[in-house]
């Protein structure tokens, strides 16, 4: 799925046009602010809250997919069951234009769409949410964002959503593309000035999107406009290497991360279990990128979880063993949902189960539409103290789980975003009998996407998304 010249041209003008609408905001305001934002909330628990969470969960992890909202994930089986909020296949939206489009049954290939910024203040289109076809990939006659996937497609999912807990109001922190939602899930929501695009080429570039990848991105000093280019690195500097860990001299300023409070915490370790490196939420920051990186394979997830050697906390992003189990635009969504069965069943039927919670959600829109917001994804929460069944619409960005994580682990807050944050109380009970594993179903592959079961993966480091 390596991208185009063409597109890799068409990504860097909606790249520039995105670095322009954010440039006729106020200089008071952060971008992300024009897309819905959590009502901020205590995220303190009281002492024996916190004594029940530590003493039932144990290991916590968050497993990052690709590119989809809620409503195109489970818009259609939240209508369909009226549990959550969600649109069912066949319903007709009107959009700004007049059009009257019908939400149509989404393909096994994930259609290509663009989901920079510019984008989704666009489909936003001031809190209307009417303007879809204005994202590139959507217009006009095939609409091709306007889909939804049925409970059948991914039926591993699908089961695990309803036996288990969800969250129908859970959002990214910033209405930006992949690079920016992972370097920020280290973070809670603070993107340290950049503007959260994918990182540019430099001479001599690397093979990833982070601190030696020699790539540059938008940065300011406050994160708003004008940007100038910068090395798309945290930096660190109690490094040896120069400049912090950047490829040249950087004014980035260094913020703290997740994984740093980890490790000097006792009661927490960790690991970053991916394939891709330009996915992981670690490369962008040169403490977990140099000298403190607990990277494992994918294939390694599945033995630490069967064996019973997960650490405190995992972070799992794509891709799988089994092809491109991302669910990238371009990828298939079964055999994704298949690496979310193989990763889930490995953890449901390891020797850990009993003090493990596990939180599947999705890094940005895609940008596929969704009734709520562009920047409403799905969140399904896995865990043998889950609520079953439960549906939690509190409304809450990732920061919300980053914060469970620091409960879980007795770790200081990073900033005021996971310290208002909802963490999740209302979609857990220590006073029930733990929850069984289940047994998932397995996907059926389309004929046409069976070339991407059996793909071994490849992520591009030039791909826009």
């Amino acid at each position: 799925m390596a991208p185009t010249r063409l597109r890799r041209a068409r990504w860097l003008a909606l790249m520039l046009s995105s670095l322009v609408l954010t440039s006729g905001l106020s200089d008071h305001a952060h971008p992300a602010l024009a897309l819905p934002q959590p009502v901020a909330q205590a995220a303190t628990a009281s002492a024996q809250e916190l004594v029940d969470l530590r003493s039932h969960i144990k290991h916590v992890v968050v497993m990052i997919q690709e590119n989809h909202t809620f409503g195109n994930v489970l818009g259609d089986g939240c209508a369909r069951t009226s549990r959550c909020r969600g649109l069912r296949i066949g319903s007709k939206v009107r959009l700004s234009n007049g059009a009257v489009v019908t939400l149509k049954g989404a393909t096994d290939k994930v259609p290509e769409t663009d989901h920079s910024f510019a984008s989704q203040q666009a489909a936003w289109n001031g809190g209307r949410n009417d303007a879809w076809q204005r994202i590139g990939g959507c217009g006009g006659p095939n609409y091709g964002c306007m889909s939804s996937y049925a409970p059948e497609q991914i039926p591993a999912l699908w089961s695990l959503a309803t036996h288990f807990a969800l969250s129908d109001n859970t959002y990214t922190c910033n209405p930006v593309t992949s690079w920016g939602d992972h370097f920020s899930w280290q973070t809670a929501c603070n993107l340290d000035g950049f503007a959260g695009s994918i990182p540019l080429k430099t001479s001599g570039a690397g093979p990833t999107w982070g601190c030696r990848s020699k790539r540059v991105e938008p940065w300011s000093a406050t994160g708003r406009p004008p940007y100038r280019l910068e090395p798309a690195c945290n930096p660190d500097p109690s490094l040896t290497a120069p400049n912090g860990g950047a490829f040249r001299p950087t004014p980035v300023r260094s913020i703290r991360t997740l994984g740093e409070n980890c490790d000097r915490a006792s009661s927490c370790t960790r690991a970053s279990y991916n394939t891709a490196l330009i996915w992981s939420t670690d490369e962008a920051h040169a403490y977990l990128a140099y000298h403190h990186n607990i990277r494992r394979s994918t294939t390694q997830f599945l033995a630490d979880a069967q064996s019973g050697q997960l650490p405190g906390l995992s972070i799992l992003t794509p891709a799988m063993p089994g092809g491109e189990t991302s669910q990238h635009n371009g990828a298939s969504m079964a055999v994704g949902d298949r690496g979310i069965r193989t990763a889930l069943s490995a953890v449901m039927n390891g020797p850990q189960w009993n003090s493990t919670a596990v939180f599947i959600t999705y890094d940005d829109c895609g940008c596929f539409y969704d009734s709520v917001a562009p920047n409403r994804v799905p969140l399904v929460i896995v865990s043998p103290w889950a609520k079953p069944g439960y549906v939690d619409s509190t409304r809450v960005t990732f920061a919300g789980v980053q914060a469970f994580i620091e409960n879980v682990f007795g770790l200081p807050r990073l900033n005021g975003a996971d310290a208002s944050a909802y963490t999740f109380g209302k979609a857990f009970t220590f006073s029930q009998a733990a929850l069984h594993p289940i047994a998932l179903p397995l996907a059926r592959i389309p004929t046409s996407s069976r070339v991407l079961a059996r793909a071994t993966y490849r992520a591009d480091p030039d791909d826009p998304s």
